[in-house]
């Protein structure tokens, strides 16, 4: 079972440790690690070290706007060695679930257009397709 804790001053060093492959290097945005607590807030981000037991496997970055509509997993990042073991699906539902109860009407998420893999598990828990983002990446929603 996965567990969500905040990025803070105390943990902020194990997002430096998470590793991707070189062909998933493509997705993640440059400089996620860099981004301070303050830059976060700013724009209504949260973001969540994901532990299995007491190991790191990952990071997730949300937007939580509870005086909007915006509520958006942006980005969930599992570490190279702890692929392909169901954190990146556990993860999505702890950050649904999360995000419903900070009062999210809809929950909102994104995946690059003809990645057939991450739409099927999308649309397996309960995402449908709303739309194409200037950027080409496919927008699904969760309807609460």
């Amino acid at each position: 079972m996965v567990l969500l804790e905040e990025v803070n001053s105390s943990n902020y060093q194990e997002c430096k440790k998470i590793k991707i492959s070189p062909k998933q290097e493509k997705y993640l945005p440059k400089g996620f690690v860099s981004l301070s607590n303050s830059q976060l807030k700013e724009h209504r981000y949260e973001s969540y070290l994901i532990y299995n037991e007491d190991i790191v496997v990952g990071f997730v970055l949300v937007q939580v706007d509870k005086k909007g509509e915006y509520f958006n997993i942006l980005l969930i990042v599992i570490d190279e060695k702890c692929q392909d073991r169901g954190f990146y699906k556990e993860t999505l539902l702890v950050s649904i679930n999360y995000l419903i109860s900070q009062g999210a009407p809809k929950v909102g998420i994104s995946y690059p257009e003809g990645d057939a893999k991450l739409e099927a598990l999308y649309k397996s828990v309960g995402f449908v397709p709303a739309g194409l983002e200037k950027d080409g990446r496919v927008y699904m929603n969760y309807q609460n």
